[in-house]
């Protein structure tokens, strides 16, 4: 009550409920496919950039610069 939450009831949280659902048309599906597919390589980045600095420390290590 100090906060201004009222302690009434529950909340409903299902706020899109009135929106009306978009057909599904060829533009909408390649549109969902390639935020899927932007979603999967964000969280596949950082272990790419990993592998990237692996690389070139071994390069530069490797008998072609330092012969280490």
């Amino acid at each position: 009550m100090k906060l201004g939450v009222s302690a009434g009831g529950a909340i409903d949280e299902n706020l899109d409920t009135n929106l009306p659902k978009k057909p599904w048309s060829a533009k909408r599906v390649g549109q969902a496919i390639l935020n899927y597919l932007s979603k999967t390589m964000v969280a596949a980045i950082p272990v790419m950039m990993g592998a990237a600095m692996f690389r070139t420390i071994a390069v530069i290590a490797g008998p072609g610069m330092l012969n280490l």
